[in-house]
C-alpha cells in the first residue's frame, strides 16, 4: 500500500470528544488525495474507542509534546493539523498538499476559515495571512506543514506552540497562504476565543521582554493529585498576562501523586514541583512558603481558575496597601443542577456573598483559596501548623496574623473561578471535616468559639441527643436535596412560566433544606473530633488552655463586678477583710461591667478601710469562650452578683473553680462614695459638734467622701434637736456654698452591728473626752491628719491588666 500524502493529526481532549465524529467524517471526505487519520488521545479518562483510525495516546500537558507524539505514529508525507471544531472542505488536504510538494520553500500553510452562524451559513472569513504576529482564534486548524517542521515546535507546557513555529517559520520566510476559504468553525466560538488568541500574542511579546526585576511572588498551589482540576489551573497560571519571571509557581504535592504527570515537563514561568511525604494541606503550605522566592505569597486552590491578570492584581493591590492580606473572589459558576444554583448564592461554601470592599476582615477570612500575603509576616508569625493536614491550616495562620495587626482586604477584582460540581455526599463530607478543624482551631484559638456563635458548654452528650432528635428528619431532608440536587432548572424555566415558578421554589427549598442540613453535618463533625481528642466537650477543650494571667501570688480569686449595683464593694471587703493571701482579680467589662473608674475608685476607699491587700483588676471585652479560660485560670471565685451571676456560676462551673463567701460583711451603707469617714458625735454637746465639723473640713466639696455620723435613740438627744445643733455648727464651720454628704445612721444597732459599721469607714474621727466610738481602727483627731488619710488613700496604686483576646 501506498504511503499517504497526508497524515490529519486531531488532538482531542474532554472538550472536543462529541466534536470528533463531525471532523472524521468530513476528513473522511476529503477528495484526490490519500488521508491519513490519527486521533491523539489527550482525554483524562484515556479511554476513547475510534475504529478505522490511527489512535495515539498522548495525556502529556505540552501541546507540543502530543502534536510529536502524532506525528511519530503517522505515516504520511506531509501533516495537517486539525482542530475538532474547525470542519475541513473536502479540497483541503488535496490543495495543500499540492502547494507542499510544489513549493519547497513553503513548510506551514495556513488558509482563509469560514465561520458559520448557528444555521450553518458563512457569516463571516477571516484571513490569517493578514494578521501577522497576532494570529485569530482556531487559525491552527487551517495549517498543513512538512514533517521537518515540528523539529522547531516548543514542548513547553501550557504555551501557544503553534504561534510559536509560525512566528518562528515566517521570520525565516517559510510560511505560505491559500486565499480561500478551506475550513469552518462556529462563529460564537471563534468569538468566545477571540480574547485567549490575543492572550497569546501578549504572551510571545512578554517572553521576548522578561522582567529584570527578578521574582516578586509566589503561588502556592498544594495539590492531591487532582489532575482533572489541577491541569485548569496550572495553564492558567502559565498564561498570566505579565512579563517572564516576574512570579514563579510552586506545586506542593501532598503525597507525591501529581508529580508523575508533570515532571520531565518544560513551562513558560518558573514553576517547581515540591513533594510532600504525606496528604498534609499545612506541612504543603509551610515548606512552600519557607522554599518561596517571591516577597509576596499567593495562595490559590487547585481546583480553581485565575483570571489571566490575577498575579498583576495582587501584585498592584499590595503596592497600595500596608500589611494587609489581599483575599481575592472564588466564584462558583452557576451550574443547571439546582445544588449548584443554591450554592452559587449561598455563604455555606465560602463568604464570598456577604464581603464587603470596604471593610477589614479579620483571620475567619483569610482563605487560601484566592489570597495574597507578605511572605515576611507568614514566618513571623510562625508559618502555617502542621497539626491541621485538610481544612484550617489558613484560617489558624490568618488568626495568628490578626494578633499581629494584618487584616484581610476583600477586592473581588483579583478574580478566579471555581471548578467543583458538588454532590450531596461531597458536600456533607466537606461540611463534617470543615467541623471537625474547627474544633482543633478552638483549641489554639479559643476566641473563635465565640466569633463562631457557638456555646462553649456545648458538650459531646448534647450533640448526640441533638443528632439522636433530628435523626429521623435529617434522613428526610438529606433524601429530598439527593432527589432534588440533579435537577436542570436552566431546562425547566425555558419550558414554561409555571415550570419557572417551579424552578424557583425549588431552589428556595433546597436553600432552606440546607439551612437545616448543614448545623447537623457540622454537629457530626463536632463528635467525630471530640471523641478523637478525648474531649467531653467544648468547656472541657477550652477549660484546658487557661488564658495568660501575669504572675501574681496565689491563690487567685475572681470577682466580676456588675454595673449599677454598689452592692459588690460590700462583698470584696468583706472578703478582703478576712483574707490575706494570695490576690484578689476583679475582671470588669467594658460593655456591661462597673466601669474601671468606678471600679478603681470604690477599690481605693476599700484598700483604705482593710488595709493593703494583693488586689488586681483585668479590664477586657472578652467573649464567653475566654471568660471560661479566664476562670480556669484561677483557683476560686467570688459572686458579687449582678444579672450575670447565673452565666459566671455557670462558667465557673465548667471550669471547675470553687465558689468563696465572705464569712463577715461590712455594715451596708446606702452609698457609692468610697471614702467614708465615722464619728459619734456628743449632739448635746455644740462645741464638740462644732469641734467634729472643724476637724473633717478637708471633707467638704470632694466628691468621694461621706462623713457617717451615728445617732442613738436610746442615749442620745432627740434626732430632731440633734440636726437642728448640726445645722447650727455647719452654718458656724462652712460656707454656704460648700457641700459635706452626711449619712445620718440612726437605727438600733447591738455591739456587733455597730462594730460592722464602723468597719464600713475607713477611720473614726475623734474630739478630745468622746470614747463612744467602737473598733481598733484608725482614729484621727486633726484636720491635718485627716487630709492626710485622704491623700494616702488616693495614692493607692492598683495595677491594671489587659487581657486582650485574639482580634
Amino acid at each position: 500500500m501506498s504511503r499517504p500524502d497526508i497524515s490529519a493529526l486531531i488532538p482531542v481532549g474532554d472538550a472536543g470528544v462529541e466534536h470528533l465524529p463531525a471532523a472524521l467524517d468530513a476528513l473522511r471526505a476529503s477528495r484526490e488525495v490519500r488521508v491519513e487519520l490519527v486521533v491523539i488521545d489527550r482525554t483524562r479518562a484515556g479511554a476513547l474507542q475510534v475504529p478505522g483510525v490511527t489512535l495515539v495516546r498522548e495525556p502529556s500537558l505540552s501541546r507540543g509534546l502530543a502534536w510529536r507524539a502524532g506525528a511519530q505514529a503517522a505515516q504520511g508525507r506531509h501533516l495537517a493539523w486539525v482542530d475538532p471544531l474547525c470542519l475541513p472542505d473536502p479540497e483541503r488536504l488535496a490543495r495543500q498538499v499540492e502547494v507542499l510538494d510544489a513549493h519547497p520553500d513553503v513548510w506551514l500553510l495556513t488558509t482563509h476559515l469560514a465561520l458559520t452562524d448557528a444555521e450553518g451559513a458563512v457569516a463571516e472569513t477571516v484571513d490569517p495571512s493578514l494578521m501577522g504576529d497576532a494570529q485569530p482564534a482556531l487559525w491552527w486548524g487551517t495549517v498543513a506543514l512538512r514533517r521537518e517542521a515540528l523539529d522547531e515546535l516548543e514542548q513547553t507546557a501550557f504555551f501557544p506552540v503553534e504561534l510559536s513555529l509560525y512566528q518562528r517559520l515566517r521570520r525565516l520566510d517559510l510560511v505560505g497562504h491559500l486565499g480561500v476559504p478551506l475550513s469552518s468553525a462556529p462563529l460564537a466560538r471563534h468569538r468566545f476565543l477571540r480574547a485567549r488568541s490575543a492572550l497569546d500574542v501578549r504572551l510571545m511579546l512578554r517572553r521576548e521582554r522578561p522582567s529584570s526585576g527578578g521574582v516578586s511572588l509566589s503561588v502556592l498551589v498544594p495539590s492531591t493529585g487532582r489532575m482533572e482540576v489541577l491541569e485548569d489551573q496550572l495553564e492558567s497560571l502559565c498564561r498570566q498576562d505579565l512579563p517572564l519571571g516576574q512570579f514563579e509557581v510552586l506545586v506542593l504535592d501532598e503525597g507525591g501523586l501529581a508529580a508523575p504527570h508533570l515532571d520531565g515537563l518544560s513551562w513558560p514561568v518558573p514553576l517547581r514541583v515540591l513533594r510532600v511525604a504525606r496528604p498534609s494541606r499545612g506541612l504543603a503550605l509551610r515548606l512552600g512558603s519557607e522554599a518561596a522566592a517571591g516577597e509576596l505569597l499567593l495562595l490559590v486552590a487547585e481546583d480553581g481558575i485565575s483570571a489571566p491578570d490575577l498575579v498583576a492584581r495582587h501584585l498592584d493591590l499590595h503596592a497600595q496597601r500596608d500589611r494587609a492580606a489581599v483575599l481575592g473572589s472564588f466564584e462558583l459558576e452557576p451550574r443547571q443542577s439546582a445544588l449548584g444554583r443554591a450554592l452559587h448564592t449561598s455563604p455555606l461554601l465560602f463568604p464570598f456573598p456577604s464581603l464587603q470592599e470596604d471593610k477589614r476582615w479579620d483571620g475567619h477570612h483569610f482563605l487560601g483559596v484566592n489570597l495574597s500575603v507578605a511572605r515576611q509576616e507568614v514566618l513571623a508569625a510562625g508559618g502555617f501548623s502542621e497539626a491541621f493536614s485538610d481544612w484550617g491550616a489558613d484560617t489558624d495562620l490568618g488568626l495568628r496574623l490578626e494578633q499581629r495587626g494584618v487584616r484581610v482586604l476583600y477586592r473581588p477584582q483579583a478574580r478566579s473561578w471555581h471548578q467543583h460540581r458538588y454532590t450531596l455526599e461531597a458536600l456533607a463530607s466537606r461540611e463534617r471535616a470543615r467541623a471537625a478543624a474547627a474544633v482543633r482551631l478552638f483549641a489554639r484559638h479559643p476566641g473563635a468559639l465565640a466569633r463562631w456563635r457557638q456555646d462553649p458548654g456545648l458538650t459531646l452528650e448534647a450533640l448526640r441527643d441533638l443528632l439522636a432528635r433530628k435523626a429521623a428528619a435529617k434522613a428526610a431532608a438529606e433524601q429530598t436535596v439527593g432527589a432534588l440536587a440533579g435537577l436542570d432548572l436552566e431546562l425547566l424555566e425555558r419550558q414554561s412560566s409555571a415550570a419557572a415558578r417551579t424552578a424557583q421554589e425549588v431552589e428556595v427549598r433546597l436553600e432552606h433544606l440546607l439551612s437545616f442540613l448543614d448545623p447537623l453535618w457540622w454537629a457530626e463533625g463536632f463528635c467525630q473530633a471530640l471523641e478523637a481528642l478525648g474531649l467531653s466537650g467544648f468547656s472541657e477543650l477550652l477549660a484546658e488552655r487557661p488564658v495568660q494571667l501575669p504572675e501574681l501570688p496565689r491563690p487567685l480569686t475572681l470577682a466580676l463586678p456588675p454595673s449599677g449595683d454598689p452592692s459588690w464593694v460590700q462583698t470584696v471587703e468583706g472578703w478582703l477583710a478576712q483574707d490575706d493571701t494570695g490576690t484578689l482579680l476583679l475582671r470588669t467589662h467594658p460593655s456591661y461591667g462597673a466601669p474601671i473608674e468606678e471600679v478603681q475608685g470604690q477599690l481605693r476607699g476599700v484598700l483604705s478601710r482593710t488595709g493593703p491587700r494583693r488586689v488586681a483588676l483585668v479590664w477586657s471585652e472578652l467573649p464567653a469562650s475566654e471568660e471560661l479560660r479566664l476562670f480556669a485560670a484561677v483557683d476560686q471565685w467570688l459572686d458579687t452578683g449582678g444579672p450575670h451571676a447565673t452565666r459566671y456560676r455557670q462558667l465557673a462551673g465548667y471550669a471547675e473553680v470553687h465558689e468563696v463567701q465572705p464569712l463577715s460583711l461590712p455594715w451596708p451603707l446606702q452609698t457609692e462614695r468610697p471614702l467614708r469617714l465615722f464619728a459619734w458625735p456628743d449632739w448635746a454637746d455644740p462645741a464638740a459638734l462644732r469641734a467634729l465639723l472643724h476637724l473633717a473640713a478637708p471633707l467638704a466639696d470632694r466628691g468621694d467622701t461621706l462623713l457617717v455620723l451615728r445617732h442613738d435613740p436610746a442615749v442620745d438627744a432627740p434626732v430632731e434637736e440633734a440636726l437642728i445643733e448640726l445645722e447650727a455648727a455647719w452654718r458656724e464651720a462652712f460656707a454656704p456654698q460648700q457641700v459635706l454628704e452626711v449619712l445620718l445612721e440612726e437605727r438600733p444597732l447591738s455591739p456587733e452591728q455597730l462594730e460592722a459599721l464602723s468597719r464600713s469607714a475607713m477611720a473614726s474621727l475623734t474630739t478630745s473626752g468622746l470614747e463612744r466610738l467602737p473598733g481598733e481602727g484608725p482614729r484621727l483627731e486633726t484636720p491635718a491628719a485627716v487630709q492626710a488619710a485622704l491623700d494616702a488613700a488616693a495614692a493607692i496604686d492598683l495595677p491594671l491588666h489587659l487581657v486582650e483576646p485574639p482580634r
